[in-house]
């Protein structure tokens, strides 16, 4: 603003004529301030206005050529800020691999030093050539430490400079982003570029303070932390399911697996070879006819997996099925798990967070769906929408409720194995209208970037605190039985607990509504009815869902380290603790 009023001020004054007056206003594109459009306004004689005029072009002109220079320089610089944050990533995998290699290469060479030294030694010892060479293996010691130690000067000087580098930008107000928009236009893929960016910040931020620990020390730690989690583990007392909402939750777990397609069916042993087709498979399970599948698109691409729309007459529904991740476009949504900041549109004074991948499915899901959705839902009076999937449907269906739940007075949403979508309050607050699921240690539904840092906090401590690592070694020699033959654990809770408080503290994202939990753990009290209200079919049978308990999602802000838990997630595995049998 001060560049263009002062180059209008400076041109009107130069040629001799007094300014009256002038006003310079922005106007806004986008809420980009290298969009921004600055108009000046200035008042004088209106004969200067054309000599002035007639010497430089319009001020529209000028200003549009002034506009494509800051922008030239914005976006250079952007580009200048993101080749330094990929240049720091790379300086610390790039010294990281060097100095591993060098160690291994010192090593190698000390060994083979040594042998030759120690079979000497036992054929004549204290021989001129094994004290020669004893002598050569403290010196290639020596080189080692050196050679090393120059490579962590290296690479702290390299470190140190192009950080300083990259908060100088910040701190001038470079924007991120220039280069992965660059990179994009020349390989015409800009949203995948951005994606695979943002998965590698957030595999980088996780992974890269973990370098400095061995495989081994880390596993050791991993063991470690699964040993506390499992003998800590703590009974989750909660409402049991009715007996008619276990109907629907079993019903529409159905749909969500019937998404999946005959090649991830016949491979989980859910359907025979035989099945062919999509539609094949979505009667056999659910026994609806062909004709009542509406709509269908099983080509998932990035922030679009597939999904189905029909009708259930059973339950008078119109069904929105969203698939779960079956394909690389899938992993690459589920994976961009920044937390975006988001409010509920229903509740604007209720802010928070939610998953970037996720969100951005179903903001377009949500606009390209409604037309199906909302005509079939005018053909078919009286009948309820419900949404539901599992994994990634889950949390595409969820968060496509989000956006709905104004349009149409009767939505619920069924998420199996529902990863971390929002907020705990966002979560919370859409209780009315989605059913969440958690079988047992199911590592998605507890899965998100803060999670992560929080897992890799803990076990960086376990690897570093030694006094913590002799407190644990104590605990675990002195389990004591309470007196009701109880195993209690008193100093493994407290060890547990000191690492949450002090190293488990990244704001988390969790999965959304009311939450079912299917566990060992689980203790079951009076049955509680949940919100929904569906046409209950007069041959539907009646049976409760064993070891689930209506459980807060807040206890889900934790992976839980166990043999089961990427087992617990698959959908057939949902579909047999939930007893689901299928066309019933």
């Amino acid at each position: 603003v001060s560049t263009q009023s002062t180059w209008a001020e400076q041109e009107l004054e130069s040629s001799g004529y007094d300014l009256v007056e002038m006003d310079v206003d922005v106007v806004e594109n986008n809420g980009n301030v290298n969009d921004d459009e600055v108009i000046v306004t200035a008042s004088v004689d209106s004969n200067a206005v054309d000599e002035i005029l007639n010497e430089k072009g319009t001020t529209e002109e000028a200003l549009n050529e002034s506009k494509k220079k800051r922008n030239k320089w914005a976006k250079g610089l952007s580009i200048t800020k993101d080749t330094l944050e990929i240049a720091g990533m790379g300086t610390k995998v790039g010294f990281t691999i060097a100095k591993t290699g060098t160690k291994l290469g010192f090593t190698i060479g000390r060994k083979c030093i040594r042998g030759p030294a120690h079979v000497m030694d036992a054929v004549l010892p204290y021989n001129p050539i094994s004290l020669g060479l004893k002598a050569v293996d403290k010196a290639v010691g020596c080189a080692e430490h050196v050679t090393v130690g120059c490579m962590d000067i290296s690479e702290k000087v390299t470190t140190k400079t192009i950080t300083t580098s990259h908060q100088l930008l910040h701190k001038a107000g470079v924007k991120e982003g220039g280069l992965i928009k660059k990179i994009g236009e020349l390989v015409g893929q800009t949203e995948l570029t951005e994606a695979l960016v943002l998965i590698i910040k957030v595999l980088y931020n996780g992974l890269e303070p973990s370098t400095n620990y061995s495989v081994s020390s880390l596993i050791a730690a991993a063991q470690t932390f699964a040993y506390l989690q499992r003998e800590c583990r703590p009974t989750l007392t909660g409402p049991s399911v009715t007996e008619i909402d276990a109907y629907y939750v079993r019903r529409f777990m159905l749909f969500a697996g019937a998404a999946y397609g005959p090649v991830s069916l016949t491979i989980y042993g859910v359907v025979p070879l035989s099945s062919s087709t999509n539609a094949d498979v979505i009667q056999k399970i659910t026994g609806i006819n062909a004709e009542d599948i509406l709509v269908s698109n099983w080509n998932g691409t990035l922030y679009s997996p597939a999904y189905f729309l029909a009708v259930d007459h059973r339950t008078r529904s119109v069904v929105l099925t969203m698939r779960g991740t079956n394909n690389p476009h899938d992993v690459l949504t589920d994976l961009v798990c920044k937390q975006e900041p988001f409010t509920l549109p229903f509740e604007p004074d209720l802010h928070g967070f939610a998953h970037k991948g996720f969100l951005l499915a179903a903001q377009r899901l949500s606009k390209e769906l409604w037309g199906p959705v909302k005509e079939a839902l005018d053909k078919y009076e009286g009948y309820q929408l419900i949404l539901c999937g599992h994994s990634l449907g889950a949390a595409v269906s969820a968060m496509i409720t989000v956006f709905w739940v104004e349009l149409v007075p009767n939505i619920h949403c069924y998420a199996y194995a529902e990863p971390c979508v929002m907020s705990l309050e966002l979560s919370q607050r859409m209780g009315a209208y989605i059913t969440g699921v958690c079988n047992e240690d199911d590592m998605v539904c507890r899965f998100s970037e803060a999670t992560t840092l929080d897992l890799r906090n803990a076990l960086n401590r376990l690897c570093d605190d030694i006094d913590l690592d002799v407190a644990v070694k104590r605990a675990m020699s002195q389990v004591e039985v309470g007196s009701n033959n109880s195993i209690t654990h008193p100093s493994l809770n407290t060890v547990l607990n000191f690492l949450r408080e002090q190293e488990m503290t990244e704001p988390k994202l969790y999965p959304a509504g009311h939450m079912l939990y299917i566990g060992n753990n689980a203790k079951l009290q009076a049955p509680m009815k949940l919100p929904q209200h569906h046409h209950l079919p007069t041959d539907a049978k009646m049976e409760p869902i064993p070891n689930c308990v209506i459980y807060d999602q807040s206890h889900l802000g934790e992976l839980v380290l166990s043999n089961t838990m990427f087992v617990c997630h698959l959908p057939h595995v949902y579909m047999n603790v939930l007893g689901c049998k299928m066309a019933e």
